[in-house]
């Protein structure tokens, strides 16, 4: 009996068969490593060896730089959120509460 890691999907509602695996992925961590046996098991359930990954902690990108913050004016956020708003109550059908027509003075995103 095999479980890969990982099995990625072409669509989450189905059944991970065959023609729905997108990826398989094993990773492997020091001294562990892809048997043949393990690796003709996985080429098995996906059904295609161009499906099989493995990842090491040699593919980490840890040593990159952390993104940075967008910085995003808090009057901007503001209009998004409005926007937001008004395109759920619209696509709900006004399942949703109504939102304001003008700011609510002293009302300040908390974050």
């Amino acid at each position: 009996m095999r479980r890969p890691d990982v099995v990625v999907v072409k669509d989450a509602s189905k059944a991970p068969t065959q023609d729905n695996i997108k990826q398989i992925v094993e990773m492997k961590f020091p001294p562990d490593t892809l048997t043949t046996r393990q690796r003709d098991a996985y080429v098995l359930i996906a059904g295609d060896d161009k499906k099989l990954a493995t990842l090491e902690p040699t593919d980490c990108d840890c040593q990159s730089e952390k993104p940075k913050d967008p910085n995003i004016p808090i009057e901007e956020l503001g209009a998004a959120a409005a926007v937001a708003a008004w395109v759920a109550y619209i696509l709900s059908r006004g399942r949703m509460p109504r939102p304001p027509l003008k700011p609510i003075p002293g009302l300040v995103p908390v974050f």
